[in-house]
């Protein structure tokens, strides 16, 4: 197997925590949306049990990481489950977060706009051809992706889609022949669903 970063497996990991600590997965994953370190979540959870992760919770000015919606059937629901709560909208398919206490803003959306406009630039010098929806590149960048859980999915020709995917930078570092596959991801996701 090629080099996997910690971001693509944060998923297993909580599963191991949850496993150490007695509790259930899905008893840490909101706090681990909130903290973003699965560290923090791992030591409070293993050293004090479910009491140790009633202290996270939203915190000004650090984002929220993307986590699956548990839904509620009406807004009423959610403030009564949540108490105090921000909504967040879906634009072009990219998330967005924007942070305000008084005249301070500040916002979370993933690159930086110049690691945006560069990656666009990169990717259309790339471009062989495109079809539908899909825009097919010469495999000369190695992008690091995170992902927060893998689900089988008939849409994608791989068989498998990436749940909150995000990149996590430029690998430089790594030449297209030292990227993982397919083959690598479906080894994780076979490895999680025993």
């Amino acid at each position: 197997m090629g080099e996997i970063r910690h971001g693509a497996l944060e998923g297993l990991v909580l599963e191991a925590v949850a496993k150490a600590s007695s509790l259930p997965a899905k008893m840490l994953r909101q706090p681990h949306m909130f903290a973003g370190n699965i560290g923090e979540v791992a030591e409070a959870a293993l050293e004090k049990g479910a009491v140790g992760l009633d202290r996270f919770g939203p915190k000004l000015f650090h984002p929220i990481s993307p986590m699956l919606a548990n839904p509620a059937d009406n807004e009423q629901e959610a403030l009564t489950r949540l108490g105090e709560a921000s909504w967040e909208y879906k634009l072009d398919g990219a998330r967005i977060q924007v942070h305000k206490a008084g005249d301070q803003i500040k916002t979370f959306k993933g690159l930086a706009d110049e690691m945006l406009h560069w990656m666009t630039q990169k990717l259309l010098k790339l471009e062989t051809h495109r079809d539908n929806y899909t825009v097919y590149v010469k495999p000369e960048l190695v992008i690091e992706i995170a992902y927060s859980d893998l689900q089988e999915s008939t849409r994608y020709s791989g068989g498998l889609a990436l749940r909150f995917a995000r990149v996590k930078g430029f690998r430089e570092d790594k030449s297209p022949n030292e990227a993982d596959t397919i083959q690598t991801v479906w080894s994780i996701f076979e490895e999680t669903t025993r």
